[in-house]
């Protein structure tokens, strides 16, 4: 690792969006012991109609790529959001379910990182919002952009099928996807299959 990488710096807000107690902003660059219990493989739930720019963007730490990723402009939590400028990831299959809004598809990408790039840019929750440097949550944030080849898509064997219909000529197989390697037709077709069965099922 290069040494001048170590002083990555990553954000801290100590204090609850929802309260008017004080709220404590840090600015550290060190390693809390925690990250290193951060898995290598991570999950992002996202609106389908989101997939397509992803693809060619990544999923950005910036400003409107965590608001309009996190699900939290409009919100109390904007602010505090805003401020860490981090992607959150959760360590299950089943992040942020609670907090995406109740009007659209939504689907789980899988994020892959290295441990290098785990050492550098990811922090557990804990260490972020308690100044809790040892102990682990469910949930990590990355303080850089997540480049597109380390996101994938897991296509349901009945939406394969549907797709297949519409596009016996498509490339894509059913089970998990490059994210990078969909291409914009497969993309709307894909959207419109995951929109239609949302109502019946969670993806």
């Amino acid at each position: 690792m290069d040494p001048d990488q170590k002083l990555s710096q990553w954000r801290t807000w100590v204090g609850n969006p929802n309260s008017p107690g004080p709220v404590v902003e840090t600015v550290r660059t060190d390693i809390p012991v925690s990250t290193a219990k951060i898995p290598l493989q991570l999950y992002k739930r996202v609106n389908v109609e989101h997939l397509d720019s992803i693809s060619r963007t990544g999923l950005e730490s910036t400003l409107n790529g965590v608001l309009f990723h996190g699900y939290s402009k409009g919100t109390v939590y904007a602010t505090r959001d805003a401020y860490l400028l981090a992607v959150w990831l959760g360590t299950t299959t089943t992040p942020g379910e609670s907090m995406q809004p109740t009007k659209g598809a939504f689907v789980n990408l899988i994020i892959r990182v290295n441990e290098e790039f785990r050492n550098l840019y990811l922090r557990d929750i804990r260490a972020v919002l308690h100044q809790d440097d040892v102990s682990s949550g469910d949930t990590a944030l990355c303080f850089t952009t997540i480049p597109p080849g380390q996101i994938f898509l897991t296509i349901p064997e009945k939406v394969f099928a549907e797709l297949k219909q519409r596009d016996p000529n498509t490339r894509l197989k059913a089970g998990e996807v490059p994210l990078s390697k969909i291409m914009g037709v497969e993309f709307k077709h894909l959207v419109e299959i995951f929109q239609s069965a949302s109502e019946e099922d969670s993806w």
